[in-house]
């Protein structure tokens, strides 16, 4: 072989490296969600339900503290409850509730005042009212009689 055939394949052998590596950085694992996808696991999201957020006992009819953070300038929200046997079942707390960050780190806080959902286990849905962005509860809290 000359130098010139040895030279060739030197190029062709690096270019191929270039690709293989390119490709291994662009690759994504399917249990990896894209930055586009909006879900209640995704970091990516700014909306983040604080609580109740799994284990709590409420009793039906008493006030819940529900509360979340926001990192962006949103004027309203969405409150749900998401049923835990049902998840397609869900009850809508407040679908205009203002946004308005009160206290500490950007936490808003409603008062909901626990009536309009039968006695079971539930998770809270808290929505973007503009975008539709979603966030709920890690796990579910129980309201009880």
């Amino acid at each position: 072989m000359n130098n010139k055939n040895i030279a060739g394949v030197v190029i062709v052998v690096a270019a191929l490296l270039v690709i293989g590596v390119g490709y291994r950085q662009m690759r994504v694992s399917p249990d990896v969600p894209s930055a586009n996808t909006i879900s209640a696991n995704n970091p990516v999201s700014d909306l983040k339900v604080l609580s109740p957020n799994g284990g709590e006992r409420f009793e039906s009819g008493r006030p819940v503290s529900i509360k979340w953070v926001d990192s962006r300038d949103v004027s309203k929200a969405s409150i749900i409850l998401v049923d835990e046997l049902s998840p397609s079942k869900e009850i809508s707390i407040n679908r205009n509730v203002e946004n308005r960050a009160s206290g500490i780190d950007g936490v808003t806080m409603y008062l909901w005042d626990g009536v309009g959902a039968p006695p079971g286990s539930y998770r809270v849905k808290v929505c973007d009212f503009e975008t539709k962005e979603c966030d709920e509860s890690d796990a579910s809290f129980v309201l009880q009689q």
